[in-house]
């Protein structure tokens, strides 16, 4: 790692990695002889989901010293509560699965719960969780929201429920949780069958049916449970933590290696799901930066398989994502002080959606003419300066697009 990073975020990058090996264990036990900030480490750790990581990966390091052993200690402490919080939703999700078969709702367990049962399950409290996800289809969402509420959940945001049916694609439900008082017990119900009202998901392509026709069954403790096939699970969580969440967990990026390293991966059918949906980008730009934190001997056929199409204007963005700080600020970390950063993140997959082949224009079009009801949701409705703005919507619209693409064209050096 290069000087740029501060030892915190050094000790953050080589703790945090799925594959720790050697090289990984002799420069984690000199930064942890050197001087850093305990609280500083803990905090990003914290951020990024990667203290019961860090831990395991800690206990493997033969440094000494009275503060290296009150930090794995506090690590310890971390570790314990993912443990118990995990073990709790895992009963939680399988009385939620037996309810919603009862229902006739055909639910997948997806995301964190889906990974604990299958590629975590031998240490469930590394992966860290904080609510339960479950994959229906629309047709199944009113079936499921009576089961929740029957079980004394309640809406997160009910007065947006109407928006969030026809432009969003989830809904949110909570309920306390025994033992955890500060914590919400969480369960989002996702639906992939409509994208196309919103205007940045309706410019990707989704095989819906053939999601629901590779589903995998497994035994969930007991009981059987559907969860996504590997290749459409890998292609949604990509897609997901780009969109959604701008590349901001260090965790994601150790999921996606470990779905790589496994020897049932179809790297053919993944390639598909991936042209049809136009993430090509996306994709190259998560590997790009995966290769750069862990290096490339666990999955270099998907390094391999998806490189950038072009150079010049992407490669600068490659350089710019995949360099040591942009690891720590610019791409996926999440720092508080670091707007100009967040800013970055926030719009790193509209250039990657811009740039996609023949997806630009549309995205353009549905960015300059969405549906009155977005629109009333966006601006609000009520007043003459509302009212304005929504006739101007198209120009606003081709504005952040031209803006967009000269930041595009010219991204920052550092």
């Amino acid at each position: 790692m290069n000087n740029i990073l501060s030892p915190e975020e050094k000790l953050l990058i080589r703790l945090s990695k799925i594959f720790f090996d050697d090289d990984d264990k002799r420069a984690a036990g000199e930064l942890l002889s050197a001087e850093f900030d305990t609280d500083y480490f803990l905090e990003l750790c914290k951020v990024h989901h990667t203290l019961p990581m860090a831990y395991r990966n800690m206990k493997a390091i033969s440094a000494t010293g009275e503060a290296t052993a009150t930090l794995l200690k506090r690590l310890k402490t971390f570790y314990k509560q993912s443990l118990m919080k995990n073990m709790m939703l895992f009963e939680e999700c399988k009385k939620l699965i037996v309810e919603f078969e009862a229902a006739g709702v055909k639910a997948i367990v997806n995301q964190g719960m889906a990974l604990i049962a299958t590629i975590y399950s031998d240490d469930i409290a590394l992966r860290p969780m904080m609510d339960m996800d479950f994959l229906l289809r629309k047709s199944d969402l009113d079936k499921a929201k009576e089961v929740l509420l029957r079980l004394g959940f309640r809406m997160h945001r009910a007065e947006k429920e109407a928006f969030a049916r026809e432009f969003e694609t989830s809904l949110e439900f909570m309920k306390k949780m025994k033992g955890f008082s500060l914590l919400p017990l969480t369960v989002e119900l996702h639906y992939w069958d409509d994208y196309k009202n919103d205007p940045i998901g309706s410019t990707y392509d989704f095989d819906v049916d053939g999601i629901f026709s590779r589903v995998l069954t497994i035994d969930f403790d007991g009981v059987r449970a559907r969860i996504l096939s590997r290749e459409d699970f890998l292609v949604h969580h990509i897609f997901h933590m780009a969109l959604s969440h701008q590349f901001t967990r260090q965790i994601w990026f150790d999921d996606i290696a470990q779905i790589l390293s496994l020897k049932e991966f179809d790297y053919e059918l993944f390639g598909k799901l991936v042209n049809r949906g136009g993430l090509y980008n996306i994709i190259s730009a998560t590997f790009a930066i995966l290769e750069r934190i862990n290096g490339s001997d666990h999955f270099t056929r998907a390094i391999e398989t998806f490189p950038p199409r072009t150079k010049g204007v992407k490669m600068r963005w490659g350089r710019l994502f995949t360099s040591d700080k942009a690891i720590t600020t610019g791409c996926f970390f999440e720092k508080k002080h670091n707007s100009r950063g967040k800013v970055l993140r926030n719009k790193v997959m509209l250039y990657f959606s811009m740039m996609e082949r023949g997806r630009g224009l549309k995205m353009l079009k549905a960015l300059m003419f969405p549906s009155p009801v977005w629109l009333d949701y966006f601006y609000g409705r009520g007043t003459l300066a509302k009212s304005i703005l929504k006739l101007l919507h198209p120009l606003i619209a081709v504005s952040f697009y031209v803006i967009s693409m000269l930041i595009y064209l010219f991204p920052p050096e550092k």
